[in-house]
């Protein structure tokens, strides 16, 4: 793997930096287009996105730094390093709901449309993310022997980097169609509650990375569990109401 991009005199540049700052570009550059097929205004794609970048950002470095808090015992400087990787996913999506639903209050959107808005580009964003995470060597899969394995630190190890970024843009394109389709607002995030989790459940299996335990299953798994259920409860228990009108849509600011 190659983690640095290049150097800029004292400035150096990681790959998981520039392709996390490609993802949110991506959700941006998406929630902007969508939104003028549901009513929302021009630049609130682009608000939006500044609102989860930043909870995101904040709720997955808590995260991560919570599970490894003592690699930074004695190199406290290194915490505001997230260039280099050390994000969690699980709280940044716990951050970047917790936004989107004090955005929605304020903006006066109704939060399961607001979900259903935000959520459709989160599987893009992270495919790209992900894709950064293979180029630094970070979230790796466990040595392997089979033919689809890759080298990392010299040892053949599961792509389990390349296969969750597959996975999330199959997400992206279901969730769309969904959109298309869904005569419930709400389904769009029920339905990605049910269906990252369920994978990445599957594939902490072939992590090798340390991970947090409890029982017989990791930290992840068990927040997975957790929210495929949601998911699925959420999805049979949403309101009989029809996906709202883009036609006659309005946002007050």
């Amino acid at each position: 793997m190659q983690p640095l991009f290049m150097e800029l005199g004292p400035v150096t540049l990681y790959w998981y930096g520039i392709l996390f700052s490609a993802g949110f570009l991506a959700a941006a550059i998406h929630w902007s287009c969508l939104s003028r097929r549901v009513g929302m205004p021009p630049l609130f794609g682009v608000e939006l996105c500044v609102w989860v970048m930043i909870s995101s950002v904040v709720g997955a470095r808590l995260a991560y730094l919570i599970a490894n808090w003592s690699q930074f015992v004695d190199a406290p400087l290194l915490i505001v390093r997230i260039d280099r990787g050390g994000l969690i996913f699980y709280g940044g999506l716990i951050g970047a709901t917790t936004a989107g639903i004090v955005l929605a209050r304020l903006r006066a959107i109704p939060i399961w449309r607001m979900a259903d808005y935000a959520i459709s580009a989160v599987p893009l964003g992270h495919a790209i993310g992900r894709v950064g995470c293979l180029l630094n060597g970070c979230c790796y899969g466990a040595p392997s022997t089979s033919w689809w394995a890759i080298p990392l630190d010299s040892v053949m190890r599961h792509p389990v980097q390349v296969v969750e970024a597959t996975y999330n843009l199959v997400i992206y394109i279901l969730l769309m169609q969904l959109y298309r389709h869904k005569h419930r607002e709400g389904r769009v995030f029920a339905a990605y509650l049910v269906l990252y989790p369920a994978g990445r459940f599957a594939l902490e299996y072939l992590r090798g990375d340390p991970r947090l335990g409890g029982l017989t299953l990791n930290a992840a798994q068990e927040l997975s569990l957790l929210f495929v259920v949601a998911g699925a409860l959420l999805w049979f228990t949403l309101p009989r109401k029809r996906h709202h009108n883009p036609r006659h849509a309005h946002v007050p600011r």
